[in-house]
């Protein structure tokens, strides 16, 4: 089908922000919030596989955190850092909203440093 049975054409489309995370110059991730889920998880654009080589801190806000397995690795109303079940790094805090507590949301900066693992 011709592009004009479809529709007019757009003279000034909307471009989508670019939402790839980028290497750090040390060897980091730096990233952004995507989404915040109902219970104030701020979801980010940082894959999980990122955190899987080393011991890692994330950063939002001025505020630093742990990457942790679960809730359970912290103490209630603990930040946290974790692989959500989308695959992305997510942020958040035990019994509590981390969107309430950093004051922050979609377009965050979020920075992911990992230090490896000693053999």
């Amino acid at each position: 089908v011709p592009l004009a049975d479809v529709g007019e054409p757009l003279s000034d489309p909307l471009r989508l922000p670019d939402l790839t995370p980028t290497r750090a110059s040390d060897g980091g991730w730096d990233g952004t919030v995507i989404h915040v889920d109902h219970f104030g998880n701020l979801i980010t654009n940082i894959p999980g596989r990122a955190v899987a080589s080393g011991v890692c801190q994330a950063e939002v806000a001025a505020a630093a955190m742990p990457v942790a397995r679960t809730y359970a690795d912290v103490a209630a109303g603990e930040l946290l850092a974790y692989v959500g079940s989308s695959g992305l790094l997510e942020i958040g805090v035990r019994d509590g909203s981390a969107a309430l507590r950093l004051g922050v949301g979609v377009g965050a900066a979020v920075k992911l440093r990992c230090n490896q693992r000693e053999s």
